[in-house]
């Protein structure tokens, strides 16, 4: 009798750890369920930037647990300039490794999709964004010849995690530096600065001190 009864109680006693293991299941589902895309309002923008819809892009993988959606913003020029705004939602919140591992990630994308890279030009380091968060940066000077020999560029991938939304937030930003106007030998740093701007000058140029920069104005909650 007291090895039936002791099966019982071991039987019961699994059932209730299955069902709180379905709530907590359940539970983190729900509170995942929401992704709050992060986004850079329309005021930044000055009627020059805008979204291109075309780059939307939301996904999720893992039956809804792990999302994430990007947003591309361009600017009508004579230069290639975008900036790409990802949300990633994850069961849990990445951690600084594995943000600077997503950094060395679209790197590395950059590089396969025909991107020269100088890596001695490489600047790395951490500011605080209008929003609070402290993010982790790298810079890099590079050359374009998908498009035309020789074409000047600098790139920014800078990552924060928004502890707010349970969001990990990546910012891609490219910028044509060749001035077209001059043969292809001066530097024209104005959207570059729009990009990357900040008021604390961030990095050391006194031109970047601006408070309407893109990424430095990033809404992530």
């Amino acid at each position: 009798m007291n090895g039936n009864g002791d099966s019982k109680i071991k039987f019961k006693f699994g059932i209730i750890l299955i069902l709180i293991f379905v709530i907590i299941l359940f539970f983190i589902f729900f509170t995942n369920a929401e992704l709050n895309v992060a986004f850079i309002h329309h005021d930044f923008l000055n009627g020059e930037w805008f979204e291109n819809l075309d780059y939307r892009n939301i996904e999720s993988r893992l039956y809804g647990f792990e999302k994430w959606a990007s947003i591309r913003y361009e600017i009508d020029s004579n230069y290639t300039n975008f900036l790409i705004v990802t949300t990633i939602k994850t069961l849990v919140l990445l951690d600084e490794n594995e943000l600077s591992d997503k950094i060395e990630d679209i790197i590395d994308s950059m590089l396969e999709s025909g991107i020269i890279l100088d890596r001695n030009s490489k600047i790395s380091g951490e500011r605080f964004l209008k929003n609070g968060h402290k993010s982790k940066y790298s810079i890099f000077d590079g050359i374009d010849n998908l498009k035309k020999p020789n074409e000047k560029v600098k790139i920014i991938v800078e990552v924060w995690n928004c502890g707010i939304k349970g969001n990990s937030i990546i910012c891609l930003g490219f910028s044509q530096t060749t001035d077209n106007n001059h043969n292809n030998s001066n530097i024209n740093t104005i959207y570059w600065e729009k990009i990357v701007g900040d008021l604390s000058d961030s990095f050391g140029k006194e031109n970047y001190g601006k408070d309407d920069a893109l990424i430095y104005n990033v809404v992530c909650h």
